[in-house]
């Protein structure tokens, strides 16, 4: 065996397989839908967590990041999506996203803005 030396690496990398689970939390319209997947990685790995928002046939990822915490979203009204994390030390998110028609007749903006709140325990 040549390459004994890797064994703990094959190891290591098998041991961050892990779990998969997903949420989904649907507008009060009816219009919109938040998908939210946790990756547990396993003992090794921090948990990856992943939004993405689904109107009619169109789909974007807004939110993606890793933490020890959990993560939850929730409806504020139509058009406003809040995220709540309780340790989440690395992401990437979307501030907003529009929809199919991006203006209302009166010119004003049809989106839903994505709003992250970093919730602290503090003792």
């Amino acid at each position: 065996m040549r390459y004994w030396f890797l064994m703990p690496l094959f190891a290591m990398i098998s041991a961050c397989e892990g779990s998969q689970s997903t949420k989904s939390y649907l507008s009060p319209d009816g219009q919109a839908e938040a998908f939210v997947k946790q990756i547990d990685r396993g003992a090794c790995c921090s948990t990856s967590y992943e939004v993405e928002i689904r109107t009619g046939a169109t789909k974007e990822t807004v939110f993606s990041g890793n933490g020890a915490g959990g993560l939850i979203a929730s409806w504020k009204g139509n058009n406003e999506l809040i995220l709540t994390a309780d340790d989440m030390y690395q992401y990437e998110l979307t501030a907003r996203l529009l929809r199919k028609q991006p203006f209302h007749a009166d010119g004003s903006e049809n989106s839903i803005r994505i709003i992250y709140a970093a919730k602290r325990n503090l003792h």
